[in-house]
This record gives C-alpha cells, sequence and structure tokens, in this order.
C-alpha cells in the first residue's frame, strides 16, 4: 500500500532541478517510474543566492543537501538492505535574459553528486546532470 503523498508537477522548477524531475526519487514506491515526483520523502537544505548581473541579465545559483525521510528502494536500482538515507548533494544554476517587457529567454542546469542511496551492492551510481534552455512569456 503507498503512503507517500506525491504532488503533480508542472515543467517549472520549483526546487531542485535534477533530482526532482530527472533522477529516481526517495518515495517508497518500487515501480520504474517514480521521477517527477517531487520531494515526497525528502528532506533538503539550500543555500542559494540571486542577483541581476545588468538591467536585462539575472543569474539565480543554488546548492542543495538531499536526504530521505525514511530509508526507500527507488525504481530501476537493485538495493541492498538497509539503503542509506544520503541522495547527495545539488548544485543549480539559472540564467535569464529579458528579451522584452514580458518575454525571457533562459538556460538553467543543474548536477546531482550522487550519495549512497543510489548506490547498489557492487557498483557506485554515477552523478546526474541535466540542462535546457527556453522562452516564457508572460501574461
Amino acid at each position: 500500500k503507498e503512503k507517500t503523498f506525491v504532488n503533480a508537477l508542472g515543467g517549472s522548477q520549483h526546487y531542485t532541478y535534477v533530482y526532482e524531475y530527472r533522477a529516481a526519487s526517495a518515495t517508497s514506491s518500487n515501480t520504474s517510474s517514480n521521477t517527477g515526483t517531487g520531494l515526497a520523502n525528502t528532506q533538503y537544505i539550500r543555500l542559494g543566492v540571486n542577483g541581476d548581473l545588468t538591467k536585462d541579465l539575472n543569474l539565480n545559483v543554488n546548492l542543495y543537501r538531499l536526504r530521505a525521510v525514511k530509508a526507500a528502494v527507488a525504481a530501476g536500482y537493485d538495493y541492498r538492505a538497509g539503503t542509506s538515507k544520503n541522495i547527495g548533494s545539488e548544485l543549480d544554476a539559472k540564467i535569464t535574459y529579458k528579451l522584452d517587457k514580458n518575454l525571457v529567454y533562459f538556460v538553467e542546469g543543474g548536477y546531482l553528486w550522487t550519495g549512497k542511496f543510489y548506490d547498489s551492492a557492487t557498483v557506485a551510481a554515477d552523478d546526474a546532470y541535466a540542462v535546457r534552455h527556453g522562452i516564457t512569456l508572460n501574461f
């Protein structure tokens, strides 16, 4: 029986970029697709800075420390008993350029240094990263 509350997520970043949208999360479900589940069963500490580099250029950088509330078996991994709660650390950055009054071009990305949460009994997991760019029109 699944007891974890899993929220619905849109395409924009809410917290971490790689862990929240691209990596298997700490939900207790053992399905093959527990990505995009947000921060279910996850605690984090964030340290960040945001500032305007020029009138039209903005930079936002955040460092996260991630930990599972309860040890869980994540989908697609063959875990040993006593899974670690150490999910890892993630560095995210987003740079935006204001093209017009309500039109913004952005490039964002993140790098997740995976913790022992993702390791199997015999193999240490690779780190994960993702980058995307796009245009946002607000009206």
